[in-house]
């Protein structure tokens, strides 16, 4: 009974807790932004983000982060005038593999469904772009390129949150501003 009462007060029951909200309340997923206008450049983020208008909730997703070692951002979002009704709408969010992937791996067990195989793909992306980047000292605008791999982890990630969007029509966007 006491190592039920440790597991579900400990860390590991906060994570459980926080799974629960990312399935309720939260997205990952991998996206590409672009950058500059003559000649577009793309970078993969590792999204991981959990929303609700409950900032004390909010708070305890940033203070279970902070005990996996990442320090999530947090914002609030002002409702226009037309939603004058609707609360305002907690953030918490990281777009960094360095910060994603210790989250990641801490839910993996508890995430079901659509969610844990997006998981899945992510982790896969920051293992493999970790060994590409292994050894490697790029300068603040160095880009190093994407490997097929990497590309293909990304296609199938985002195909399960745009299912409409055809693999190739992701590939080709992504491949364009390499």
């Amino acid at each position: 009974m006491d190592n039920q009462q440790e597991s579900s007060t400990g860390l590991d029951g906060r994570v459980r807790w926080m799974t629960g909200m990312l399935e309720g309340d939260g997205h990952i997923t991998i996206r590409f932004n672009r950058v500059g206008r003559a000649a577009k450049k793309a970078y993969v983020l590792t999204t991981v983000e959990f929303t609700n208008t409950d900032k004390a909730i909010i708070e305890e997703v940033v203070a279970i982060c902070k005990g996996l070692g990442v320090n999530m951002y947090m914002k609030s979002y002002k409702q226009t005038p037309t939603f004058a009704r609707r609360l305002t709408k907690w953030v918490c969010v990281t777009n960094r593999m360095k910060s994603a992937e210790p989250i990641l791996r801490a839910m993996f067990p508890y995430l079901i469904g659509e969610k844990r195989q997006r998981a899945d793909y992510m982790l896969k992306f920051i293992e493999s772009r970790k060994r590409t980047l292994e050894g490697k000292h790029p300068g603040w605008h160095t880009k190093i390129p994407y490997t097929d791999e990497q590309v293909e982890l990304v296609v199938a990630c985002k195909h399960l949150v745009t299912p409409w969007k055809s693999p190739e029509t992701i590939r080709a966007a992504l491949l364009a501003t390499q």
